[in-house]
């Protein structure tokens, strides 16, 4: 298996971070000198004439080349001179570079290790990245975590050997980054004060310098690029979805021991905050609008990043408050999807709904479970009686699906109030508390809805319709 581990850097701030960081950890005796004598890397850089003409005559550069097959690739654009936007300009442009390297690397069949300027590798993340792609021929993926950069590389230039190579463990590195933590991944830490308004990811601490992540989007470091298949904006937002359907078929990575990068930025490089903690309705609405079950998908697996010596205990701690908050974002989805329903079809529960998803009761979201079946009331009913707290709607949703088909079943469907209704079908008719009839109205984001003909109340007679007692402890 070929490999190209390649990158595009321009302007003097990030050549300098790439001269003074980035390649030197690379140099680690795990990273390039043993991924390179085991495997075909080629290393390649992308850059502007001016900025290749700095790096050439770095010692680190041909440090690098000296152990592996290294060349420097013009683009097409020189650096403009003052800032740039970064996000209507230094975006754009890399990810067209990017576009670049996953064709050429489709035309070789070569792998690209991806890399950035602004990188820093633990000792054997390389090296395990490429073993690990040749072994499962699948996507690595990992979402790694920002740094302060006047935090992050004073310490790595303390820790450089004579020769100027950055050794530093995997363990060590992840202490680090925790430390210095920009505020980009800061705010999407659990139990903060400030959030973001873009959690692409959320960690939840497990212990001193460990923490438990799960993200929507995750950046891919090991691609086989297939045909066709460009990234948009960035590899690390929807290109995953189109180049590998399958969630499946990528390789997360589950451990920072295997496999750890940091990334350095300057302070107030990405400021995206929020200032009010981070919650299941401010996740719950960023799934809604941004992701697809592609990410929720992704959603799912869990990375532990920690310095070591973490009992397993705590970190089934933080795994059983994660999943919690998962939940609760899936009811909060599918339950905004009802709601644009609902809305769709003059259904009078929207308002009602609508107040919930604004978050009128927070610290309930957080164990919701994924709801499965929708009651909907008779229209002029439903103004009158659920024209109080929106709590009163959880007594109309039950995380069970619809009642079994058949002519003649009978059973029990909880609510999330913590109620139960009983239900009977009998000759297709099916009843609750063999008081009201009830019809199929169809299905919304996987859930079910149930249309009452009749009184509402008469259906939950003995029912509080209170809203549950939920705790993220």
């Amino acid at each position: 298996m070929r490999f190209r581990l390649a990158k595009c850097v321009w302007g003097e701030a990030y050549t300098e971070t790439m001269l003074q960081v980035n390649l030197p950890s690379l140099l680690a005796p795990a990273n390039l000198p043993t991924a390179a004598s085991r495997h075909a890397i080629e290393h390649v850089i992308y850059t502007t004439p001016a900025d290749a003409a700095v790096i050439r005559d770095h010692p680190a550069f041909r440090a690098v080349a000296a152990v592996a097959k290294t060349r420097i690739e013009a683009i097409g654009f020189d650096s403009a001179p003052g800032a740039e936007d970064y996000h209507e300009a230094t975006i754009p442009r890399m990810n067209a570079v990017h576009n670049r390297i996953l064709e050429e690397c489709h035309a070789e069949g070569s792998v690209w290790l991806f890399d950035q300027p602004d990188h820093v590798w633990g000792d054997g993340s390389l090296s395990w990245l490429a073993e690990t792609a040749a072994t499962t021929r699948s996507c690595v993926v990992f979402p790694g975590i920002r740094t302060v950069k006047e935090h992050v590389v004073p310490e790595l230039l303390r820790r450089a050997r004579p020769d100027g190579t950055i050794v530093v463990a995997n363990r060590d590195l992840a202490r680090l980054a925790m430390e210095g933590m920009h505020i980009h991944d800061a705010g999407r830490l659990w139990g903060s004060g400030t959030a973001t308004v873009w959690p692409h990811h959320v960690s939840w601490p497990a212990a001193p310098h460990a923490m438990l992540r799960r993200a929507f989007f995750t950046q891919p470091f090991a691609i086989a690029p297939p045909a066709g298949v460009g990234a948009e904006r960035s590899v690390d937002m929807h290109y995953l979805a189109r180049a590998f359907p399958d969630p499946d078929s990528l390789h997360f990575v589950r451990d920072s021991d295997d496999f750890f990068v940091l990334e350095v930025s300057a302070r107030f490089h990405v400021d995206d905050s929020n200032p009010h903690p981070l919650t299941v309705p401010l996740i719950g609405s960023f799934a809604a609008a941004i992701c697809d079950d592609y990410q929720l998908a992704c959603f799912e697996r869990t990375i532990r990043m920690h310095a070591g010596g973490i009992p397993e205990t705590m970190w089934r701690r933080a795994e059983r408050r994660s999943e919690r908050v998962r939940r609760g974002v899936l009811a909060y989805r599918a339950l905004h999807a009802l709601r644009v329903h609902l809305e769709r079809i003059g259904y009078p529960a929207a308002r009602t709904l609508r107040r919930l998803l604004a978050g009128d009761m927070p610290s309930a979201w957080r164990g919701v479970p994924m709801p499965r079946t929708i009651l909907l009331p008779s229209s002029p009913v439903l103004g009158a009686e659920l024209d109080g707290s929106p709590a009163m709607l959880l007594g109309l949703v039950s995380a069970e699906p619809l009642p079994a088909e058949g002519p003649n079943a009978a059973g029990e469907l909880p609510l999330l109030d913590g109620h139960r209704l009983s239900w009977r079908r009998v000759g297709g008719v099916l009843t609750l508390n063999d008081r009201i009839a009830a019809t199929s109205a169809g299905e919304v984001a996987g859930m079910g809805l149930l249309r009452l003909s009749g009184d509402l109340g008469t259906a939950l007679t003995g029912s509080a319709l209170a809203p549950p007692t939920l705790s993220d402890h």
